[in-house]
């Protein structure tokens, strides 16, 4: 499906779903869908192992989580259905803004960068 059909797709949703397997590493994983869903403001459902990526979904006020498997899915599907949470903007503070994600890259490069000088700069 083209990427606009795609993007009218998610902001006409009533909630969006981020699946990512149990699989080794997983709990490092983030990705780009989830934070592309924070741009709607819908509520999210990841059905995802503990890690990185869940706990941004558990500090979403829309964001309900579930373990990957059968049980926890059902239970969260019912979560879901039964007490869908209120419109609420995902992400208040601008967090997870390109803009401001961007600015805090750059605040961390150059502060790697004036860290390097200075320990070039001293003797020994």
């Amino acid at each position: 499906m083209p990427r606009r059909q795609a993007l009218a797709r998610m902001a006409g949703a009533d909630a969006l779903l981020q699946l990512v397997s149990d699989m080794p590493g997983a709990e490092i994983f983030v990705g780009g869908k989830l934070a592309e869903y924070l741009a709607f403001d819908r509520p999210i459902l990841a059905v995802m192992p503990r890690g990185e990526g869940r706990a941004l979904v558990e500090g979403l006020p829309t964001g309900i989580v579930a373990d990957v498997e059968p049980g926890s899915v059902a239970d969260a599907l019912e979560r879901l259905l039964d007490h869908t949470p209120a419109p609420a903007p995902c992400d208040p503070a601008g967090r997870f803004d390109r803009v401001n994600l961007a600015g805090e890259l750059a605040r961390q490069l150059d502060r790697l960068v004036a860290e390097r000088a200075e320990r070039a700069e001293r003797p020994g």
